[in-house]
């Protein structure tokens, strides 16, 4: 079996002292030991950093994440690393748990170059790229959101009948 150090000695886009796995291997004793005492699980998205990722009881993308959070029946809190839209979807499929989020202000480019508010506006003129191909988009509002997080949040369903 291998140490913490030499595990982590292989993770080439990082450097690791021996101080560093001490120092991690002292804090994953801690960690396992609140999520027992708070019957935890810790989720992961897989960009996170080696040592985050070692401790993690699920590893995975985005997708990988919702799939492995609609499976959690044990735990009473999840503790997730990643950004928020995942920690909310991991809530909507878990709405019995708590589910934590370290930051905040964790977010995706890619979510968030197309807030709600934009996308909403923007399909009013969809109708008008005259295309019987393209999907009309019309809004949604998520109850989910509201529940869960306190705000309403629109998001997109496509109407195949134009």
């Amino acid at each position: 079996m291998s140490t913490l150090f030499e595990e982590l000695s292989r993770v080439r886009t990082f450097e690791y002292t021996e101080e560093d796995a001490e120092r991690f291997a002292v804090l994953h004793d801690e960690i396992r030991v609140l999520k027992q005492e708070r019957n935890a699980v810790v989720v992961a998205h897989n960009y996170y950093r080696p040592e985050i990722l070692k401790i993690a009881d699920f590893v995975g993308d985005s997708l990988e994440l919702a799939l492995m959070a609609s499976k959690v029946r044990d735990a009473d809190v999840i503790d997730f690393c990643g950004v928020h839209f995942m920690a909310e979807t991991a809530k909507i499929l878990n709405p019995s748990r708590t589910v934590l989020l370290q930051n905040l202000l964790a977010g995706c480019q890619l979510a968030d170059s197309a807030p709600a508010e934009v996308r909403a506006l923007k399909m009013v003129d969809l109708p008008t790229l005259g295309s019987p191909t393209i999907p009309q988009l019309k809004p949604m509002r998520n109850p989910y959101h509201k529940k869960t997080f306190g705000r309403g949040k629109i998001g997109l369903i496509a109407d195949k009948g134009g």
